[in-house]
């Protein structure tokens, strides 16, 4: 996967309700992306900021994580 792919992604993929912006499977991990950034997170659970390009911003101070059940809407339950 090339970086310009994973931009075309976000791009395409930012107002979708359920998909993460920018999320995308890769051989090794998968992409993500919001507020500019853009991450991949390895199979390991190793993180890799590719950030600097878009925002100019480097490193990662903290993470956060959300996960999601299969076949969760998303909806609020009420």
């Amino acid at each position: 996967m090339q970086l310009r792919d994973a931009l075309k992604d976000y791009k395409r993929n930012r107002d979708h309700r359920t998909r993460f912006p920018g999320e995308c499977r890769t051989t090794s991990g998968r992409f993500s992306g919001r507020s500019g950034r853009l991450v991949h997170v390895g199979e390991s659970g190793q993180i890799r900021d590719f950030s600097y390009p878009l925002t100019g911003l480097t490193g990662i101070v903290r993470s956060r994580f959300g996960v999601r059940p299969a076949g969760d809407d998303g909806g609020d339950g009420v």
